[in-house]
């Protein structure tokens, strides 16, 4: 009698165990196909991000005038054209050159000789001590550098190819040709006085 109430008694506690043990793996079984909201939310594909393409990829803007033709210092009076020419290239294609330190790096470029030896230390020397370099500095080097009033009035032609003297050079000076004298007091081709036009009928 002892020993069939003891083993009814053992069988009654497996099977409760058995039953926890069913119940258990079946809680567990539910929490891992349910996934709770924080695992939702990691289980989500994540968000688009676009990247914007960084400006050094874009296409560079093309140079739409021809580079200006390289000034070496020698003759003064060509420093005007040569200062027109280059200031109309660092504004027209300054979409092409850069920023105002690559215009002047650019403009430095287009030296040459004792012209580039004479610019390049104001250049270092801006640089090193930190300074941004800018276009109207850059100038303003080359005119203290290059700009001769005498030198110009002396050597340029005047307005419609003029000298100061009123004479319209045309290889006078090798006897060649003659030599044409504007009247005094005329502003233009025409021998008009004045600022009064060509009468055309």
């Amino acid at each position: 009698m002892y020993n069939g109430a003891s083993r009814s008694k053992c069988e009654g506690l497996q099977q409760e165990v058995n039953a926890e043990v069913v119940k258990t793996l079946k809680e567990l079984r539910e929490s891992i196909r349910t996934p709770g909201p924080s695992e939702a939310a990691t289980s989500r594909d994540p968000p688009t991000v676009f990247v914007e393409e960084p400006a050094t990829n874009r296409p560079k803007a093309k140079h739409s005038l021809s580079h200006p033709d390289k000034y070496d210092g020698e003759k003064k009076a060509a420093y005007p054209a040569f200062k027109g020419h280059l200031r109309a290239k660092l504004r027209i294609d300054r979409a092409a050159i850069g920023e105002e330190p690559e215009q002047v790096w650019y403009g430095f470029g287009r030296l040459a000789g004792k012209a580039a030896d004479r610019i390049f230390p104001w250049i270092d020397a801006t640089e090193k001590r930190g300074i941004r370099l800018r276009v109207d500095d850059f100038f303003d080097q080359l005119d203290a550098a290059f700009y001769d009033a005498q030198a110009i009035r002396g050597g340029r032609l005047g307005v419609f190819g003029w000298d100061s003297e009123g004479v319209l050079e045309g290889g006078s000076k090798c006897g060649s040709q003659s030599t044409t004298r504007r009247p005094r007091g005329t502003n233009s081709l025409f021998g008009l006085r004045g600022l009064n036009s060509p009468h055309i009928g």
